[in-house]
């Protein structure tokens, strides 16, 4: 039952974010479209740099973590079996890290009003550049992921890494 009541309140939200939409559409002068699309982008771009640098530092850290623990565990003669995450996994799980349903929200959610009573400046355009990029963020790493693991030579994307295939 909770399958559906979150697929429920996903389409809610959907529904919510294209009336809102509508209304940023038409609220910005159709001179601003290409500007802020162009915006989104680089947004978008940055956002994707920034997820897989962070995954790539965490790497760094969980395998040295790996490391230090390899080494207590043979100082111990006990056998560990925790391999670190190569770097093809890393860029996997960066470029898979879609969101957008919270950042919506939050665009959603600024008020029509600032506290002095006149209307809030560039809430339309925030709302417009939350959509594009969240729809960029769909579009590239939905239809590129099948592309990125061909390129990466993943034969299948679930067993990424050097996985036992005995506890799959």
């Amino acid at each position: 039952i909770w399958d559906v009541i979150i697929f429920l309140l996903n389409a809610l939200v959907f529904i919510l974010i294209g009336l809102q939409f509508a209304h940023a559409v038409i609220r910005i002068h159709e001179s601003h479209y290409w500007l802020l699309i162009g915006v989104s982008f680089a947004i978008f771009f940055a956002a994707l740099f920034i997820r897989i640098s962070i995954i790539f530092l965490h790497k760094l850290r969980l395998d040295a973590q790996i490391a230090r623990i390899k080494k207590i565990s043979k100082n111990n003669h006990a056998h560990m079996s925790i391999e670190p995450l190569n770097w093809k996994d890393s860029v996997l799980i960066g470029w898979t890290g879609m969101g957008g349903i919270v950042s919506l929200a939050t665009a959603m959610a600024l008020p029509l009003v600032a506290g002095d009573g006149n209307a809030l400046p560039y809430r339309s355009a925030v709302i417009f550049i939350t959509v594009i990029v969240v729809l960029i963020m769909l579009i590239i790493q939905g239809i590129g992921l099948p592309i990125l693991v061909r390129l990466l030579k993943i034969k299948n994307p679930v067993d990424c890494g050097e996985w036992d295939k005995t506890e799959v």
